[in-house]
């Protein structure tokens, strides 16, 4: 259970932390070092609603004690966590002090390029070493495509 709800927190701080990236990095090149956003910045994503969508999906379908739910509950669930998690954003933005995340943020940046180190070496791993030794860097195979007339 400790171990799912680690990778859990590392894919939720990965969807907020590459599109900052991407989107701070100007050029085709990105900087050395690269800049990750602030944890505020995070946040503020989050409490604007971006990702959470995602996140929540990605997070319930680790769990299966979440897909053996029935239908409706855990729609209420997907409703209440997307409603409450952006609103906990706000309000943490919103009630912690700004020197608490002047003094959180060396920890944050240090957590987030360690993390973007980590998901390199898995990116370079999956797809380069692994293909490589288990041969599947083959050519996909052309599509078929069928030909139809109207009126079939």
């Amino acid at each position: 259970m400790i171990r799912r709800l680690f990778v859990s927190v590392i894919v939720i701080l990965a969807l907020f932390i590459f599109p900052a990236v991407l989107l701070a990095q100007s050029g085709d090149i990105p900087p050395i070092p690269i800049d990750t956003p602030s944890l505020v910045e995070v946040l503020g994503m989050f409490a604007g609603g971006a990702g959470t969508g995602f996140v929540l999906a990605f997070l319930f379908e680790k769990f299966p004690k979440f897909t053996e739910l029935p239908k409706k509950k855990k729609a209420w669930i997907v409703f209440g966590c997307s409603i409450g998690l952006p609103l906990l954003a706000e309000i943490a933005l919103q009630l912690v002090p700004p020197d608490v995340w002047l003094r959180i943020e060396p920890y944050w940046q240090a957590l987030a390029k360690g993390f973007l180190t980590w998901a390199a070496s898995q990116a370079a791993y999956k797809g380069i070493i692994k293909p490589r030794k288990w041969g599947e860097l083959e050519a996909l195979p052309e599509p078929v495509i069928e030909e139809r007339t109207i009126g079939e």
